[in-house]
């Protein structure tokens, strides 16, 4: 009873606790643990919710105040540099308090993954932009230049040396695919491909939604997937 209130009342970093903390041998329901509350950033919805809140999640658990040591702030936990890089490209004023709200905090959450996507680091490729938005695009660069992975995208991801965001691309995609089920999509095409050898592209770009590499720092795919 106390989830379905938490939940009628969008309090989504609640249920997150109640799903963590309820009763010896309680099985909270999936959309507990994964809560998808009704926000909506600034500037309205350009990347899918799905990847958003899978972020959201790990970043902070719906928790809306929380401040990291390194200092990053709220739901997405976005750098203040970032957020002032990008409210000045969106010819705003940086308000650091806005911050703690919902819809300017992950309105600079999906900006920043919307950057992450177009630097050719990541050409696009979606376990790239995960693991960039943890480390910074700096490591994700260096990596390319060291990888051994023959273009498998799994193997790349358990080859990436700092542990932290080796766990964090994992259990974003995991993430991922559950809030892609909570929405009835039939099917992830992200995790089709990756058990196909196949690299998932940032979703919602054009063209193939996979691509195959011959190495993962290729530059691009070298051929597309069908």
């Amino acid at each position: 009873a106390l989830v379905r209130l938490t939940s009628a009342l969008d309090l989504p970093s609640t249920l997150v606790w109640l799903s963590h903390n309820g009763p010896l041998g309680a099985a909270p329901p999936v959309e507990a643990r994964f809560p998808a509350p009704n926000w909506t950033p600034d500037g309205g919805w350009r990347v899918d919710k799905a990847l958003v809140y899978a972020h959201t999640l790990q970043e902070s658990r719906f928790r809306t105040d929380v401040v990291s040591k390194a200092g990053a702030y709220g739901l997405m936990q976005v750098m203040p540099s970032a957020a002032t890089d990008i409210a000045r490209k969106q010819g705003r004023i940086f308000d650091r308090t806005a911050l703690s709200r919902p819809g300017t905090n992950i309105e600079v959450g999906q900006s920043y993954l919307e950057q992450l996507r177009d630097q050719s680091c990541t050409n696009g490729l979606l376990p790239k932009v995960i693991a960039a938005y943890n480390a910074g695009p700096g490591p994700v660069q260096a990596w390319d230049a060291q990888a051994h992975d023959g273009g498998d995208p799994l193997l790349y991801i358990e080859s990436i040396p700092y542990w932290e965001t080796r766990g964090y691309v994992t259990t974003v995609l995991r993430n991922y695919w559950v809030y892609e089920a909570q929405t009835g999509r039939r099917a992830s095409v992200s995790r089709a491909a990756l058990a196909q050898g196949l690299w998932p592209r940032f979703p919602g770009m054009k063209g193939a939604t996979a691509v195959r590499l011959s190495s993962s720092n290729a530059r691009q795919a070298v051929a597309s997937a069908n």
